[in-house]
Parts: C-alpha cells; structure tokens; sequence
C-alpha cells in the first residue's frame, strides 16, 4: 500500500509539471550540466569575407580568426539565439587536417551559449574520427561522474558554415583560465603533457613554453600562467617565470623518485585526482597516457597538483582503425611499452596507498556510477537516432566512404551494442586487475630501475 501511494504522489506531481508547466508560454530551457535535451539544436554561421566562396573552406587556418557571423535555433528546447558577431578559426593539429574541421569561435564579450556558463572562447570539436560519435561523450560523461576537476561539458549541436551541412559537432567551453572555466589564482599553475616535437621558436608563441623533464622526459606545455603574453610586454620576466616552473617541476620529479621520500608524494600530487584519472584512462584504454599527452594538471597557490580537466580520447577504446572503437583490445592494460609516461605512471602505481584509493573508487564507480553511464549514453545514443542527426551526419561525412566497405559499414544502434559489450568486459577487466594487483602489477616497473630512466642518477 505505502508503494501504492509512493507511485500516486509521483504521479501527481507529473502531471502537476505537466499542466503548470509543460503548458506554459514560455520557451523551455535546458539548465546547464549534462542534461540532455530531446532535440539537438542547430548553429548557423556565416563568413563575412569580401570574397564569396560559399563553403566552410573559408576557414582555413588555426592561426588566423575570420570575422563572421552566429545564430542559434533552439529547437524549442534551448533559447534561440539572433545573429551575433564572431570570429572563427580552425583548432588542432592533425585533426584540422581532415575533412571534417574542428573551429574554435571567439565573442565579443563573455556570454553563455545554450545554457553553459559564460565566456568568451568556444570550441566546436568535429570528432570526425569518432564515427559512432560517442567516444568522447562517454569520456566526459565519465569523468563526470568521478568528479575530475573542471571535466568539460559537451553539447551535441548541428553546424553549418555558409550555408552547407557540416554534421553533428560538440559545442564546449574553451580551455581557458577563468573565473567561469578552469578557476585557478593569480599564482596558480595550469599544465599539459604534450607530445614531443611541439615546440614554438618564439617567445610570443604560446606552444614555446614546453619543456622536457630531466628524470622522465616528459613534454609539459605551462597555459597558465600565460608566458607568451607575458614576453609581449617583459621577455626577461617571461623567461625568469618559465625558468622558475622548470625548477619547481625537476624538484617534484626527483622527490617521487627519492627512495628517502618513499611513497609520501601525496605531499606534491593529489592521489584521489590520480586515481580517477588511472580509472578513466585504464576504463576506456586511452593509450595516449602512455606517451603521454593531452592531460592536464593544474594547482592554486599552496596547494598540491591535481590531474583535470579532461581532453582528447582518440586512442582510446581499442583504436580508432576505420572507426572500429569499442571491439579491440577489450582485455588489455593500456600502459604498454617504455615511454615516458608509461614509466611516469608504473613508478606511481607502486604505492600501496594508491592502490587502496583505486580500489575504494572504483568500487563505489561499480555499484553506482558505471549504470549512472549506461543510462545516459542510452540516453545520448536515443537522442541521435530519434533526431536523425545521426543519419544526417552519417550521409554529409561517410556513406559515399562506405559504400566501398560494405562489409564494414555499421549502424549507430550497432555501434551501441559494441559500446555496452565493450562497457561489460572492460569493467570485468578492471575488477580483475585491482584484484591481481601485487602479481600483475608492482612486479612490471621496480624502483631499483630509476637508474634507466635518470640522467642524473
């Protein structure tokens, strides 16, 4: 009977919300967060160039902005947006040099789009390799869950340039140091790994400010404080801050593998942040930890490096080979081989505190956050069907690609199935991991062969 009433009392309050406000004049409003609507809303923009090739190849370059034009149809489940002046340009490297482009538009002024916070710097990320278009959405939506500092929220939205179909894109703040964004002090650091070979020969380059570490040899890239701004107005202080970072990264370095500072680098990098991170890495086989690059760290002032935002899952997933994520690799550890963040990560996993976090959260991932995924990427995968944005997208960018891979070609509720396969097995996976934790893992990399790794030894 108390069930009874429970399911009465919900029912009530639906069709309270229904009649109260469901009927309601006004436009419904998507609150920002990882709510997904029930319609994908569609961005226009057009090129203000003096010239008229009306195409989207007006945008051809990462360095140079070109001024244009922005509206956004809501849909009836966001806020329509009248025309607005922007500029566009390209973003990425390799991934600029596909078909189908990433953009990055700047705005006048801060303002919110389709309900996430404000600012002035977006991203459109193309995901091109992803044909399922789920890979990164799964990441993020992970990431999420397992409260990664600053995890950036994606919106599926539906882009055209010029007037010519572009597909399904993900609109998403900019990586940026912002109150609204990633919220660091004045004094606060923002750091990158980054793969090797990236480096600018100007001080006015933002990509100059890398360096590779002296006992691991990674690449890290310094986005704030913002050096080459810096250089622009002080080149001898830009140069005195970076030398000071260096400095400060060599001496963290060389405490974690001081065998007198044992396992205590809790003092220097936050274990909860680098737990989560090895879930989310090792969950969906991100191989690009091993090199590794695009993970960020970031610290305030007197307080102690933390791992996030996330960004970028292409390797992830078994390989993106024909876009054949989600089948390969399902029970395979993804750090492989002896980079440097494959040694970076082994020396780290040696401490028997992180392996009970990794436990502890993972276990509380397993029980509540792993169907937490499930439902939304059900959810997701629902929403690109029924819009047909999917399908849309499917014909503008690989149906004339696959029409010579018959035996190849999948559907999006295919690629679904691989999903949940690849979600199932890959959860076990883990489970026996963490179980087998002293024979699979501390025996891989010991502490006695820092020497191999250290050029000062």
């Amino acid at each position: 009977m108390a069930v009874l009433i429970k399911q009465c009392r919900i029912l009530a309050c639906a069709l309270f919300v229904f009649i109260f406000v469901g009927c309601s004049n006004e436009e419904p409003v998507i609150e920002p967060g990882w709510q997904l609507a029930q319609d994908i809303p569609r961005l226009k923009i057009q090129t203000r160039l003096d010239h008229h090739l009306l195409s989207h190849d007006e945008v051809q370059s990462t360095e140079d902005y070109v001024e244009a034009t922005l509206s956004i149809d809501g849909q009836g489940v966001y806020e329509d947006q009248g025309i607005t002046t922007i500029k566009i340009r390209g973003r990425g490297q390799s991934t600029f040099a596909q078909p189908k482009k990433p953009y990055k538009i700047k705005l006048p002024v801060q303002e919110s789009l389709l309900g996430l916070p404000p600012g002035q710097e977006w991203a459109l990320l193309a995901n091109f390799q992803d044909g399922p278009l789920m890979c990164s959405m799964l990441a993020m939506k992970l990431g999420h869950i397992l409260e990664m500092p600053f995890t950036p929220v994606l919106v599926p939205v539906e882009v055209s340039i010029n007037n010519e179909y572009l597909g399904v894109y993900w609109l998403t703040a900019h990586k940026e140091v912002a109150p609204e964004r990633i919220a660091l002090d004045e004094e606060g650091l923002l750091l990158e790994f980054v793969r090797a070979g990236q480096r600018a020969e100007r001080p006015e380059d933002k990509d100059f400010y890398q360096f590779q570490s002296t006992n691991f040899n990674l690449w890290v890239q310094i986005h704030h404080p913002s050096l080459h701004k810096v250089a622009m107005q002080d080149l001898e202080l830009a140069q005195k801050q970076f030398g000071e970072i260096v400095r400060q990264w060599e001496e963290w370095e060389q405490a974690i593998l001081d065998r007198s500072f044992s396992h205590d680098y809790g003092q220097i990098l936050d274990k909860t942040s680098l737990a989560h991170l090895l879930i989310i890495y090792q969950f969906t086989r991100n191989i690009a930890l091993n090199t590794p690059q695009s993970i960020y760290l970031h610290k305030n002032k007197d307080q102690v490096l933390t791992f996030g935002p996330l960004w970028d899952f292409d390797e992830a997933y078994g390989g993106s080979a024909y876009r054949e994520y989600f089948i390969h690799n399902m029970d395979q550890d993804v750090l492989t081989g002896t980079q440097p963040g494959t040694q970076f990560f082994e020396v780290l996993l040696q401490d028997p505190e992180l392996h009970k976090i990794l436990k502890k959260e993972w276990k509380i991932f397993r029980q509540k956050g792993l169907g937490e995924l499930r439902v939304f990427m059900a959810n997701y995968v629902d929403l690109l069907d029924n819009t047909g944005a999917y399908q849309r997208d499917y014909a503008r960018w690989y149906k004339e690609q696959d029409a010579t891979k018959e035996s190849q070609r999948k559907t999006l509720r295919a690629y679904e199935k691989d999903m949940n396969l690849w979600l199932d097995q890959r959860a076990g996976y883990m489970d026996k991991l963490l179980k087998d934790w002293k024979k699979e893992r501390v025996s891989s990399f010991k502490l006695s062969s820092r020497s191999n790794i250290c050029r000062n030894g």
